[in-house]
């Protein structure tokens, strides 16, 4: 008999370890992450598990986002595309009939919370799109190129590594070596601050959406540095002109937030970072690195993450409506994001 409630707190310390029992578990499932959500959105997370016999054998997360003048929206998960999805115990026996429990829990929730919408972001390694295909109900689908390599198991790691890469790639790297770029490891606040800085002024280049220091703020209260993230300096003459923030959980290294100084660019000290970041995750064995989602058509970014060796990982949203969207659809993209900051509503191509 499979039952499905809401996670609490006494259930935290199961759903961690019930979670880590998949090798493709990521980052986003995470209590960690969670804790992590709730700070920096202020919005209710409703984590769904699913018990059999009082063990916790399967999981999907979401994140409710309250207003008033356009509906109420559920995320798995909220922040700039962080997977969700359902997550099930490789060992847990029939995982397509917990699977649909908990894609019907998920509807009944959103009727229970009166949402317009719902969305749930799938896992880049999940296989079995089918079941979103066929019950999850959706509306609308958007999609997102996941990009991730295989780290190499071996007793040479910095070989083993640029014969992962696209020979340009590893000219990139040897560029910024012979330009005496200096990488250094850090857990200083000072660090995160000097990140938090490139990473906006990136932003505000490209006339994207920067992650703020609220976010950044929060990792070291949350994460234990140099086990669950660590943060890469490149230094040219003892000046910091790139940086890049990792996230370490089960077996997988995320490629979180990179940033630079524009004018040191062309010296590469990003690419050397990655090179850098990506040994110690190899060496720390790790299995997997994320370079999480690229968009459709973003062609440059998509080229500069494959030569790195990267394999595609194509993953979905599921946008499912409760009731008439019509208001949403007739609003600006500009309006969307400042109603709903970190959460996703519908595609931007459905709008009026």
């Amino acid at each position: 008999m499979i039952d499905i409630n809401l996670l609490q707190p006494a259930d935290e310390a199961e759903y961690e370890t019930a979670l880590k029992t998949d090798a493709h578990a990521l980052l986003y499932g995470s209590i960690k992450y969670r804790n992590l959500l709730r700070k920096v959105t202020n919005c209710e997370d409703l984590y769904l598990i699913a018990k059999n016999q009082g063990e916790i054998v399967g999981i999907l997360p979401f994140f409710l986002k309250r207003n008033s003048k356009y509906g109420d929206i559920l995320n798995s998960l909220p922040f700039y595309g962080s997977n969700g999805g359902v997550m099930c115990r490789p060992d847990s026996g029939d995982t397509l009939a917990i699977k649909r429990k908990l894609l019907d829990a998920a509807r009944q929730l959103a009727l229970e919370k009166g949402v317009v919408l719902s969305t749930i972001i799938t896992s880049p390694f999940e296989a079995d799109i089918d079941i979103y295909e066929k019950y999850s109900g959706y509306d609308f689908k958007d999609s997102r190129i996941g990009l991730i390599c295989r780290l190499p198991k071996a007793d040479d790691i910095e070989t083993a590594l640029m014969e992962m890469m696209h020979s340009k790639t590893r000219n990139l790297v040897r560029k910024a070596i012979k330009e005496n770029i200096i990488c250094r490891r850090s857990d200083s606040i000072e660090d995160l601050k000097l990140l938090t800085a490139m990473h906006k002024e990136n932003m505000e280049a490209i006339g994207g959406i920067a992650k703020d220091w609220s976010f950044f703020q929060n990792i070291p209260e949350i994460f234990e540095f140099d086990k669950d993230y660590c943060v890469y300096i490149a230094e040219l003459n003892n000046k910091p002109i790139s940086a890049l923030l990792v996230f370490f959980y089960h077996l997988t290294a995320e490629y979180y937030t990179p940033a630079i100084v524009a004018e040191y660019r062309n010296l590469q000290p990003n690419s050397l970072l990655i090179y850098e970041a990506m040994k110690d995750a190899a060496t720390h064995g790790f299995q997997y690195w994320n370079w999480g989602g690229t968009w459709i058509g973003q062609d440059a970014l998509y080229h500069f993450k494959k030569r790195w060796g990267a394999e595609d990982f194509p993953y979905h949203y599921y946008i499912k409506a409760y009731r008439d969207i019509s208001h949403i659809r007739s609003t600006g993209k500009h309006l969307i994001l400042q109603e709903y900051p970190f959460f996703y509503v519908i595609p931007f191509s459905l709008l009026c």
